[in-house]
């Protein structure tokens, strides 16, 4: 997990693993023309800049902080391209004893 690098597109702000700019674009945004874009400001879907204390965090931590945790199933179908099945649904998490121990370290 700590060998996938993240890579986020500055024209959309898009953010995915491997991602490969064309012409300083990510592929979406290269490729869709409608406006406004998926993860820009005038989507109201800009998250900023990622504050200090959360720079350099593993996957694993990320998830661990993270107040929703997605869940779906993909899987590779032949000629190389992704299938998805179902339905991606969103859970908020309910964060128990280790919610003030993270709280604790970000904030010291």
């Amino acid at each position: 997990m700590d060998n996938i690098q993240y890579n986020t597109c500055p024209e959309c702000n898009e953010r995915i693993p491997d991602m490969t700019l064309i012409m300083g674009e990510c592929r979406h945004y290269h490729n869709d023309k409608k406006t406004p874009k998926k993860f820009s400001a005038d989507n109201n879907m800009d998250p900023g800049e990622v504050p200090d204390e959360l720079q350099g965090l593993t996957n694993i931590e990320e998830m661990l902080i993270a107040q929703v945790f997605m869940v779906m199933s993909v899987y590779r179908l032949q000629g190389g391209q992704n299938g998805y099945k179902d339905n991606v649904i969103n859970f908020r998490k309910t964060f128990g004893s280790s919610q003030g121990a993270f709280h604790k370290i970000l904030h010291h």
